[in-house]
């Protein structure tokens, strides 16, 4: 694990940014700080996973902490907790005094700090409303939820005792605050403590947690008193004050619009949710249980809340004489993009995280294995491997039976009578691991139906292909709800204007207005979700390769460190020792080659610890979810080119776009084969944008594994049951992905005109 990681949550952005020799250095002076003469400590941080309120396995960052503060949260929403030392550089932090990192004395004296302490929550509670330690005297305070990954366990670091005075709070302590985005809900308590009201962080967004984020799902639902919500936040985020500003109560007119904009979005979500389903790539094969849902099913599934308690109430008055004056429209144009691009609106959590049931599966297996010490042969060698469930995701508790056969190839060149030279034993290694990876991680991200038949089929295990359709499906559904929810307000408030207006003038000016923007909605709602589909297909092989990264490594590592141990080992060297002939008469014993054997061994092992096998990039990941069955049938415009172009220069001609993707496909094809490396491809851009550049070399991979997959099919389409048999038996590749480097002639003018049509 990187361990700068645990510093994703800071409130300060140069720990956020912090490298790995700088998170380093940082963590061994506060080790050295809380250490003794006669017993050396380290800080303890949370796991990657823990248990939950109501028992299950979750990530770190949809644990539920709190924390108490009299700050209202038009303070704390906008900076976040920071520390009381709050040092802006890595030399600020090294001219800190040592009792401004003094752990042990800022829990017990609450000393000036680089520390911010929060509580978890108490194990007994239950109905996932967890229950958390709160300080006695709470009058006139507000509890803020936090969701962040990382932090110091106290308890764990000071081993229950050391003196600490308060070890019913179960504290979680973070170096450099914690950030406002990773901040959810304030309840707020007045002088009698009792709840006044609980105000929900707009800015919230988990997604921060980068590689540790929580599914939506995995987060607590909010707390029980959420009638009384409030938005914090208003249209224009930036101009927000400092101090508290509670949005005013809607009033009875409004009340009325608010029921009527809910009964209009629900009819709108059906007619759009209709309309969307004949015209797309789900006609055929849609995962229909996620797509036909109603608008209110939608809603709470999203944690949502009734249009009365929406932010957009802030805007109620501006927004109903936008729609009775001619220059107004403008205005709600402005709102409608804003309110329909921006990605806390439309919270990407649900879609983006909702993939990962790859590793889901294996949530049973990790809770097992961990409860019981031990990993089942069940869960260690399932079948489908599951992916990261069974093999990648248990780094701690790796099952390392199931390389076996890795390591069983390696040592059969030590049957030999000569030494096995190092190339060998690399490129024996190094072909072994490629074949695994091969046959699990990138088979498993294509998903053919041979191979793993629809998971209603078979098994429970999850099909990447039906996750990636369902993540698909989820992406559209969030931007059709959003715009029917958007459309009802806009109706509803029209139709207030309208009955409100002073002449035929007024009337026809909001007439005109909202059919004009709403048009206009229903136009772009298309539009946007393809645009949505793209960027999280974008995502993906980041977020795919950032949730295996660590146990991926593990696994290459301790297959690495069994090798190793074998190639090293008296047994393995005794092979291959030689006594020759002892001259006559010759003092000592007779000459042998022990050494020379046990220096040649020694060396693989050297080389074989500095180079362990290497991880999937991004590319290499993109290029096989591009092939993945999961993306046949896709609306062409997602995984084009030029689209993406179109998007990020619109004012290029279409000859240029078209001049401008056939010369990177050329460049990206000739990567594919193995031409050219990473590092020599352009990082020109229309836009000179060094994160576009990155996600157009991921779309060509996306889309030159979708070229592939489209036209191996066209030979093999239709083959069932023995037909399949025989054509596996024909070629073993049929329901494999081809991958880096690849051995297809794909650098044609042919090949690369069905990338860039």
């Amino acid at each position: 694990m990187r361990i700068a990681s645990l510093f994703v949550g800071a409130a300060l952005p140069w720990l956020r940014d912090a490298s790995e020799e700088v998170a380093h250095e940082v963590f061994r002076r506060i080790d050295r700080i809380i250490s003794t003469a006669t017993r050396q400590r380290e800080l303890t941080f949370r796991p990657n996973w823990v248990y939950g309120a109501n028992g299950n396995l979750i990530p770190a960052a949809a644990e539920l902490l709190f924390r108490c503060d009299h700050r209202p949260p038009g303070v704390i929403f906008k900076e976040g907790f920071q520390p009381r030392r709050a040092p802006t550089s890595l030399d600020e932090f090294r001219k800190l005094d040592d009792l401004n990192l003094h752990l042990h004395r800022f829990i017990n004296d609450q000393t000036k700090s680089i520390f911010v302490s929060t509580t978890r929550p108490d194990s007994s509670a239950v109905d996932s409303l967890a229950e958390t330690w709160r300080p006695l005297v709470i009058n006139g305070r507000y509890c803020y939820e936090i969701f962040a990954h990382g932090g110091i366990d106290v308890l764990a670091t000071f081993e229950r005792r050391m003196g600490i005075k308060y070890p019913e709070q179960q504290e979680i302590i973070f170096i450099g605050g914690v950030r406002s985005e990773l901040i959810r809900t304030a309840t707020e308590y007045n002088d009698r403590g009792e709840v006044v009201s609980t105000w929900y962080n707009t800015w919230f967004n988990s997604l921060l947690n980068g590689n540790h984020a929580p599914r939506l799902n995995d987060l607590p639902n909010h707390p029980k008193d959420i009638h009384n919500i409030q938005f914090r936040s208003a249209l224009n985020p930036r101009a927000d004050p400092l101090v508290e500003n509670k949005i005013e109560s809607a009033t009875h007119k409004q009340g009325q619009v608010a029921a009527l904009a809910e009964e209009i979005s629900e009819k709108e979500f059906a007619e759009v949710m209709a309309s969307y389903i004949q015209k797309s790539q789900y006609k055929q094969n849609a995962p229909k249980e996620l797509l036909l849902k109603s608008y209110s099913e939608v809603r709470k599934e999203l944690n949502y809340f009734v249009t009365s308690e929406s932010k957009l109430w802030g805007s109620f008055g501006k927004l109903k004489k936008a729609l009775m004056v001619a220059g107004g429209i403008v205005w709600v144009k402005g709102m409608i993009h804003t309110f329909m691009h921006n990605t806390t609106v439309l919270e990407r959590t649900a879609a983006v995280t909702e993939i990962m049931p790859i590793v889901g599966c294996g949530l049973q297996a990790i809770s097992r294995a961990d409860k019981k010490k031990k990993i089942e042969p069940d869960d260690a060698n399932d079948t489908g491997l599951c992916l990261v469930a069974d093999v990648f995701l248990l780094t701690p508790l790796f099952p390392i039976g199931v390389l076996i056969h890795i390591e069983r190839g390696i040592m059969s060149f030590f049957s030999r009578p000569d030494l096995p030279s190092m190339e060998e034993i690399i490129l024996v290694r190094d072909e072994a691991w490629k074949k695994y990876l091969n046959d699990s991680f990138h088979a498993y991200l294509y998903s053919h139906p041979f191979l793993y038949p629809n998971q209603q089929q078979s098994s429970n295990n999850s099909v990447f292909r039906e996750e990636i359709e369902k993540s698909l499906a989820i992406e559209a559904r969030l931007v059709l709800f959003e715009g029917a929810r958007t459309i009802g307000i806009i109706r509803a408030i029209a139709h207030e204007a309208f009955s409100s207006s002073n002449s035929s003038s007024e009337e026809a000016q909001v007439r005109n207005n909202s059919i004009g923007i709403i048009q206009e909605l229903r136009d772009e709602m298309p539009k946007m979700v393809v645009s949505r589909q793209r960027q999280f297909l974008l995502d993906l092989p980041s977020v795919v390769n950032g949730r295996v990264a660590s146990s991926l490594s593990h696994a290459a590592n301790q297959l690495n460190q069994d090798i190793i141990g074998n190639i090293t080992s008296t047994e393995t060297a005794a092979k291959y020792y030689k006594y020759y002939t002892h001259a006559r008469g010759a003092p000592g014993p007779p000459p042998n080659n022990i050494k020379e054997v046990h220096v040649h061994l020694e060396g693989i092992a050297r080389h074989l610890r500095s180079a362990p096998p290497s991880l999937p990039g991004h590319l290499d990941t993109a290029f096989t979810m591009g092939q993945s069955r999961g993306l046949a049938n896709l609306d062409p415009d997602i995984l084009s080119p030029q689209a993406y172009l179109r998007e990020k220069a619109p004012d290029m001609s279409a000859e240029d776009i078209h001049t401008i993707c056939m010369a990177a496909a050329l460049s990206f094809a000739q990567f594919l084969r193995g031409s050219v490396s990473e590092s020599q491809l352009s990082t020109w851009f229309p836009n000179q944008d060094a994160k576009s550049t990155q996600e157009f070399r991921i779309l060509l991979a996306l889309k030159f594994g979708r070229v592939h997959d489209e036209l191996k099919h066209k030979n093999y389409q239709g083959y069932i049951g023995w037909e399949a048999w025989y054509m596996l038996k024909e070629d073993p590749s049929w329901p494999q992905p081809i991958v880096y480097p690849v051995k297809v002639d794909i650098e044609s003018y042919t090949y690369r005109n069905q990338v860039c049509p």
